[in-house]
């Protein structure tokens, strides 16, 4: 029991200690945040133009939920959110 707890913080102080030395929060965070609103921005936009109002898209769900779907997810594949960095 004591050599696999041992195991284990040893794991985490050398999964942590790689990761704050790459890290910058400065600069990181800021970055990230202006990429994911661009992405939103961008997916707000498709929404409304490729599907119209919430109105619209209450009919399109209720009478092609599957439609429906089908362009939200292409939508969300032209515009992916950007990936975290661990």
């Amino acid at each position: 029991m004591d050599d696999l707890e041992t195991l284990s913080e040893n794991s985490v102080e050398t999964n942590e200690t790689e990761t704050i030395s790459d890290y910058n929060a400065e600069t990181d965070v800021p970055l990230y945040n202006q990429q994911l609103q661009q992405c939103m921005n961008s997916r707000q936009n498709a929404y409304m133009t490729e599907l119209g109002g919430w109105h619209q898209q209450l009919d399109m769900i209720f009478h092609d939920f599957d439609g429906w779907r089908g362009v939200v997810q292409e939508i969300k594949d032209r515009f992916p959110k950007p990936q975290k960095e661990d």
